[in-house]
């Protein structure tokens, strides 16, 4: 029985076709493996976290492709936007409401202010 610790030399033409790929789609680490029957060809993004792993070098090109044109579309990661769930506009309803009474002095937080009596003078203020 032989053991192999690395994966066979590929074919001269599939050779090629994986350094065309991996010279046209550089954000990419591509590679290849093998089980000791069949090649495993795999890729995964550099900036995105998105992996590929298909056993035909053209499924990989026709996929690598197909990513490439969704991830152009995508903010680059650590800034895409976050949806609050309920809870966190909750919590963001609280601090807003406990800030609001921080700044608001005590004397106004304490005092209802008194009824409005009527215009000095007598009488309706539009009678003048």
């Amino acid at each position: 029985m032989t053991v192999s610790y690395s994966a066979p030399r590929l074919e001269e033409g599939q050779y090629t076709r994986f350094v065309e790929l991996a010279l046209n789609h550089t954000r990419w680490g591509i590679g290849y493996t093998s089980d000791g029957e069949l090649l495993l060809f795999t890729a995964a993004h550099s900036r995105h976290d998105v992996g590929i792993a298909c056993r035909d070098l053209e499924d990989l090109a026709t996929l690598l492709a197909a990513a490439d044109g969704s991830l152009v579309r995508l903010p680059p990661p650590g800034r895409r936007p976050h949806a609050p769930t309920a809870r966190e506009l909750r919590h963001r309803a609280q601090e807003a409401r406990d800030l609001l009474a921080l700044m608001t002095p005590t004397s106004l937080r304490d005092h209802t202010p008194p009824p409005r009596s009527a215009p000095r003078g007598g009488g309706s203020p539009t009678a003048r």
